[in-house]
């Protein structure tokens, strides 16, 4: 139950001098499922999914870096869960300040 046949993930980092990118990508093929919101044990077939997330991150000196990750890129419609739909489109951006000599 909720384990499909078939899954896979890619991905993909690039690191510079001052910046590093980050893509990745999850395939998650049709596995059996319920809802157990009834008392018998009828199967359903949760659909499969493709979902695609990144990342960058830019240096700014030793100490302080800024980020941004984008997940679900391409805003697909999936239910990891039967019946619980996964989020949108997200965007997280921010800075990080290192406190201390080692990095």
């Amino acid at each position: 139950m909720r384990r499909p046949k078939h899954s896979g993930d890619f991905s993909l980092t690039w690191n510079a001098d001052n910046w590093t990118a980050y893509w990745s990508s999850r395939f998650v093929g049709r596995r059996a499922d319920s809802d157990f919101f009834t008392f018998s044990r009828p199967l359903f077939s949760n659909a499969f999914y493709t979902v695609s997330d990144a990342a960058v991150t830019v240096d700014f000196g030793r100490y302080l870096s800024a980020f941004a990750r984008f997940e679900n890129i391409f805003d697909r419609d999936y239910q990891e869960v039967l019946g619980y739909r996964a989020l949108g489109r997200g965007v997280t951006v921010g800075t990080r300040i290192r406190i201390g000599t080692e990095r």
